[in-house]
């Protein structure tokens, strides 16, 4: 099982030689204690948030003194973020900063009181809080998840607020991640002034150095050294290429930054799976590189993944489409793709505000499309409708009024598409010539000005979310290009991809913890990051359009009000 979520990472903090219920004894807790801190400890680990609060809190109204209400107060903030009820978790969890506990504890106090403020728009809190939490003795998990949650807050702090922290907070280990931090937004946006008022907080603070400082004072360490696998040569080249530049721009961006222990070694795959296998096995026996990232088409990437399993060896998928990768094996990590937050988003608005029920699907027979009514199904179904049909065509169909045909039948109160354009063109206007006339759904790529001025009539009413996360990701991409003098305004998916993907792995050298193994530091990193749709609908919410007269309109948004009405499901 991969995920390991944060409120999880608390209840491992408590373990140790003996069994709860032995530590419990020995503690001389009653059995009816017992028996409740049993139970909550058990719906923690089945991530059932909604009784992890609800038990939590019955205990800490009957034992609010116990020696374990600490440990309960961080199981129920930990729940009330995933439900999205962000005053009630810095409610629960402030009595932890006043009791005579842990620091461990009061980092995660800490920690999800800077949570909740994020969330609520209260980046100075936000902030605050986490430098805080890195005045404790913190571990170096607690550290790395800190330093995350700082480098994710955007925007800018008024500077008078940078050094007010700096003069409270100047024992704070993250302390100087803020300061460079600024200092680079400092220097991109051109703020003279801003950049000279952060040099000389840095210059003031005594016996923390920075990064740079810290490596010209110890013996470097052996370069971490990743594989990049991708087509260079053939027709997928520029899409290899575009992915290069972005791996590049990532490993510029960390030697900027003072980490300069890094090799890239560049494998061609020719899109080919047989070079895919041969490359990765001479990236991992002769180059002797530490990870593997890429590559671009989804047969390449299960031929080298299957390699790199074998071997033991890392390979981080950032871009192939095909869902399922990182099931071939622990050593293989796959990113999240954004239509599975499109599918989330269309399927809770669909049956929630537009209170459908009976939803038809209609694709392309392959594999992705496949998954995607899989997902689908799934989110659909959870939300109280259920997919009456599903029909596949064979790529390259022209005629479908079979298949328009079989969904009639079905009586549906819409219809969902997520066929690529070269589809769409033929299909919506058979939708209309056959007077097929149900609510149409589709993905981002119905967002398309092409589309709406070929087929804008058979178009109306459709309903279709914007693109999720790939703007963002772009403009973190065009940030660093900035910052390190390289503006690149052409910047495509693969090279943000690229610098997304090797970005990611040279995190791996942050956690600086001995006793876990590369493959443990990628899993933590993946499974402890935000989904993508908490992520955007916790920020600016997910925007979704219609069309209305050959014309594309606004419809809603999508945001993080609808977690308090949500099931307790984990993305």
């Amino acid at each position: 099982m991969k995920v390991l979520p944060f409120f999880l990472m608390c209840i491992i903090s408590f373990s140790c030689a003996i069994s709860p219920l032995k530590r419990e004894k020995a503690e001389g807790l009653s059995n009816e204690e017992d028996m409740i801190i049993t139970k909550i400890r058990t719906l923690v680990f089945e991530e059932d948030f909604k009784e992890v609060r609800e038990s939590g809190e019955r205990y800490l109204f009957s034992y609010k003194d116990s020696k374990n209400a600490g440990e309960v107060r961080i199981y129920v903030g930990s729940a009330d973020l995933q439900l999205g009820y962000f005053d009630f978790a810095i409610n629960v969890v402030s009595p932890v900063f006043e009791m005579d506990y842990p620091d461990k504890l009061k980092v995660d106090a800490y920690m999800i009181v800077a949570k909740a403020e994020a969330a609520k728009g209260g980046s100075l809190k936000a902030v605050e809080n986490l430098l805080k939490a890195a005045t404790l003795q913190i571990s170096d998990l607690q550290l790395l998840e800190a330093k995350k949650l700082l480098l994710e807050r955007e925007g800018m702090l008024p500077v008078a607020d940078i050094e007010e922290l700096s003069k409270r907070y100047d024992s704070s280990s993250l302390l100087p991640v803020l300061l460079e931090k600024y200092l680079k937004l400092a220097v991109i946006s051109k703020n003279k002034e801003y950049e000279n008022r952060i040099r000389k907080m840095i210059f003031r603070l005594s016996g923390v150095d920075s990064a740079e400082q810290k490596l010209s004072k110890q013996e470097k360490p052996a370069p971490f050294r990743i594989g990049i696998i991708c087509p260079l040569t053939g027709r997928f080249s520029q899409l290899g290429k575009s992915f290069v530049r972005g791996a590049v721009l990532a490993l510029q961006e960390a030697r900027k930054e003072g980490v300069d222990n890094l090799e890239l070694i560049v494998g061609d795959t020719k899109a080919n799976s047989l070079d895919a296998c041969s490359i990765a096995e001479r990236l991992i026996r002769e180059e002797r590189v530490d990870i593997i990232v890429g590559g671009i088409s989804s047969s390449s990437t299960v031929a080298a993944a299957q390699v790199a399993q074998s071997h033991k060896t890392v390979l981080f998928s950032p871009v192939a489409s095909e869902r399922g990768i990182d099931r071939i094996g622990d050593y293989i990590f796959q990113d999240l793709r954004n239509y599975e937050v499109e599918i989330i988003t269309i399927s809770k608005v669909s049956c929630r505000d537009l209170g459908i029920r009976r939803i038809a699907f209609l694709a392309a027979d392959n594999s992705l499309n496949r998954r995607i009514e899989f997902l689908l199904r799934a989110e659909v179904e959870r939300e109280g409708g259920i997919i009456c049909v599903a029909d596949y065509y064979e790529e390259g169909s022209t005629d479908f009024r079979k298949n328009i045909d079989k969904i009639k039948t079905a009586a549906p109160e819409a219809l969902f598409i997520p066929s690529g354009q070269d589809d769409l063109v033929l299909i919506l206007p058979q939708l209309s010539f056959y007077e097929f006339g149900v609510q149409l759904l589709g993905l981002s790529n119905w967002d398309s000005d092409d589309l709406i001025q070929i087929a804008g009539k058979d178009m109306n009413g459709a309903l279709f979310p914007a693109e999720t996360g790939s703007n963002n990701d772009r403009q973190l991409y065009l940030t660093a290009a900035a910052y390190l003098g390289e503006p690149r305004d052409g910047a495509n998916r693969f090279e943000v991809e690229g610098y997304k993907g090797t970005k990611r792995v040279i995190e791996l050298l942050a956690v600086n913890t001995p006793e876990m193994s590369l493959r443990e530091r990628m899993e933590y990193l993946i499974n402890n990051r935000p989904h993508p749709y908490l992520k955007s609908i916790s920020n600016n919410g997910i925007l979704l359009f219609t069309v209305r007269n050959n014309k594309k309109e606004y419809f809603l948004t999508h945001k993080a009000t609808d977690l308090e009405r949500s099931s307790t499901h984990q993305y």
